[in-house]
């Protein structure tokens, strides 16, 4: 959307989707936006919304100020709905996804989008604007969805629902609580791995929360944290299955479920840590976690972390409460048994 020569950057310019072939109405069931270049000559560019559904305010009703430079004569918005949020970019140079162009997340409350009949793109009041661009899409990877619905479900919205965020600072980033069945925003009910020795052969344990499918979880091992290039898949579960199959057993009626991985190629000193990754969605730049995947797993206290015999790479966990090993797109946090 662009202003045109001579227009007002006061003036609003209101876009909608909602019911009806008529003007923009309250009446009405769906997303009502107010778009400001200039907000009572504040100098700042200023997106208002709004939801109902038939005819009453649903979800959150707000203004959010845009992250673009002033005085704005452009701006490129990208509109993400899913059934629970819609979040919201601006850019004054292009369509920009990043965390820094994030405008706002929020819960719209919409339960049945086409109650009142066929929905409809609608723009009034454009006197002093033209718009250039429209696109419309439906991401290919729905999946994608399920991590944001779940995060809004608790009230956690906008940079406090990123994958990689941990909204209650309990050293678990949202994406591990995912994938774990944890509560995101109760900072005691994370849970660290449980690692148990049997011989020859080492057990270790935690949950996984069988509705996170839009996510990979990595077992992962080495002998020597000195060596980057030393850590191993231990076992992997994606799309619904563990590989190697022999090495898992899930176990319980209620979500999360409790797996349990035997590693029985650990017949020396072993330390493990837990990886957790989104890919990128099709069709959706997605912000910066998603484009560079992070290896997320919890935030370790001293009491937590124990060690197997002398062996000089894991000792030094033993005194650390958070002992962090940097990887490419992330980090790993480590637990160590004994």
């Amino acid at each position: 959307m662009s202003l045109l020569p001579g227009g007002d950057p006061g003036r609003l310019v209101s876009l909608g989707i909602m019911t009806g072939t008529g003007p923009l109405s309250t009446a009405d069931t769906g997303f009502l936006y107010y778009l400001y270049f200039d907000f009572n000559s504040t100098g700042q560019a200023q997106l208002r919304f709004f939801n109902f559904q038939g005819g009453s305010p649903s979800g959150s009703s707000s203004e959010a100020t845009l992250p673009v430079s002033n005085p704005l004569t452009d701006v490129w918005y990208t509109f993400y709905f899913d059934p629970v949020n819609v979040t919201v970019y601006a850019a004054d140079s292009g369509y920009e996804e990043a965390p820094i162009n994030q405008v706002v997340q929020y819960a719209h409350g919409i339960t049945d989008l086409a109650a009142q009949g066929a929905v409809y793109f609608k723009i009034q009041n454009q006197e002093s604007y033209k718009v250039d661009e429209i696109q419309l899409f439906r991401p290919s990877v729905i999946g994608a969805t399920l991590y944001d619905s779940w995060i809004a479900s608790f009230g956690v919205l906008g940079t406090d629902a990123a994958f990689a965020h941990d909204v209650d600072e309990d050293g678990g980033k949202n994406g591990y609580e995912w994938a774990t069945g944890t509560i995101p925003i109760d900072p005691f009910s994370i849970k660290p791995l449980s690692i148990r020795r049997s011989g020859q052969t080492t057990h270790v344990e935690f949950t996984r929360n069988v509705d996170a499918t839009d996510v990979t979880i990595r077992l992962r091992g080495t002998y020597d944290l000195n060596d980057a290039n030393g850590w191993g898949d231990v076992a992997t579960h994606a799309s619904g299955e563990w590989t190697p199959p022999a090495a898992a057993t899930e176990s319980g009626a209620s979500n999360p479920v409790n797996v349990e991985i035997t590693d029985d190629g650990a017949g020396s000193l072993r330390c493990y840590g837990l990886e957790v990754t989104r890919p990128e969605s099709t069709g959706r730049k997605s912000d910066e976690a998603l484009r560079h995947p992070d290896v997320l797993d919890v935030n370790l206290t001293p009491s937590a972390l124990r060690r197997w015999g002398a062996h000089s790479s894991c000792r030094e966990l033993v005194c650390k409460p958070r002992y962090h090993r940097r990887r490419a797109g992330g980090e790993l946090i480590l637990l160590v048994a004994n």
